[in-house]
């Protein structure tokens, strides 16, 4: 028998109580693991710069938005082209 299994039948012969017991000292545990790794990874001062974090996950500064900036020709501007020049010769295609 593989350890899950009898680990299984053990939880299934406790009662109720026993088993809200158990759960609420596993979620215990947890909170106190979870607030372990914050307090190391504090203490450790993991950045984006210094860790496999992509920048976009990291703190940002507190930047000014950006301007937008008017895209195509300036005001006022008078816009040029080529002009088309007749065909030399015309074949029958059209």
């Amino acid at each position: 028998m593989t350890r899950d299994k009898k680990r299984r039948q053990e939880l299934e012969h406790l009662n109720k109580a026993e088993l809200i017991a158990s759960y609420l000292l596993l979620k215990q545990r947890f909170a106190s693991l979870e607030g372990q790794i914050t307090a190391l990874k504090q203490a450790l001062g993991i950045k984006p710069d210094n860790s496999s974090v992509p920048p976009s996950q990291g703190q940002k500064a507190n930047l000014p938005p950006k301007k937008k900036i008017k895209r195509g020709p300036k005001q006022g501007h008078i816009g040029t082209s080529r002009h088309r020049q007749d065909p030399d010769e015309l074949n029958g295609s059209m």
